[in-house]
């Protein structure tokens, strides 16, 4: 055979041969993350490619976001929570705000037996709005000579709106502190007073003697 014949046809017989050669695993040995890692990366430029955005805060995740399992939980969390995972606490129907004291502020002297007038300043806290049949009413303590309620209001006080609502009182007898503490009763019967855990507003004085 001609030898320049021969030699290219060595020369294919190898190329081929090193072909045919098994391949080593091109996957690192050990470490099992490396197909996620890989399949991660994969969504991750899906995703971002297609523009897929959080539809609640509208924040397009970046690759290394959506790599980390926390930034995944973190996502989907705030998928299914309404507001991007930010929730308001409801309103109540009925809650008082108390504003000030319009008359007798606390510990002011009476002389036994003096009449006088209290009257709160109060706010609609709640959702729903104080009407006709909504009772202020005597809840403990010294009544002073009180009625055990009377008619909060004559009109419809809207949510946020204010009312002055007052009671007309008697100081006891006898020398000493006193307190009575009150609530509203909406027309369900149901008691409620200042704030989330529905305290009393009250009247407190004191009656000395010789009290002018």
């Amino acid at each position: 055979m001609n030898k320049w014949i021969a030699v290219p046809s060595l020369l294919l017989i190898l190329f081929l041969s090193a072909c045919n050669l098994p391949q080593d695993n091109p996957l690192p040995e050990g470490k099992p993350g490396a197909l996620y890692t890989e399949a991660a990366m994969t969504v991750s430029v899906k995703l971002t490619a297609d523009g897929i955005r959080n539809p609640q805060s509208s924040q397009t995740l970046s690759p290394e976001e959506i790599v980390s399992p926390a930034a995944t939980a973190t996502f989907a969390m705030s998928a299914l929570t309404p507001g991007g995972g930010d929730e308001s606490s409801s309103v109540p129907c009925d809650q008082v705000k108390f504003v000030k004291d319009v008359t007798v502020p606390d510990d002011m002297d009476f002389a036994p037996g003096e009449k006088f007038t209290k009257t709160w300043r109060l706010q609609n806290a709640g959702s729903c709005p104080w009407t006709i049949g909504y009772l202020l009413y005597f809840e403990s303590g010294d009544s002073m000579g009180a009625p055990a309620s009377l008619e909060l209001t004559s009109e419809t006080i809207q949510p946020g709106d204010t009312i002055d609502v007052s009671v007309d009182l008697i100081a006891p007898q006898e020398a000493g502190a006193y307190q009575g503490n009150w609530k509203i009763r909406n027309v369900k019967g149901d008691g409620f007073g200042v704030g989330t855990y529905s305290n009393a507003f009250w009247v407190k004085i004191n009656v000395v003697e010789g009290q002018e």
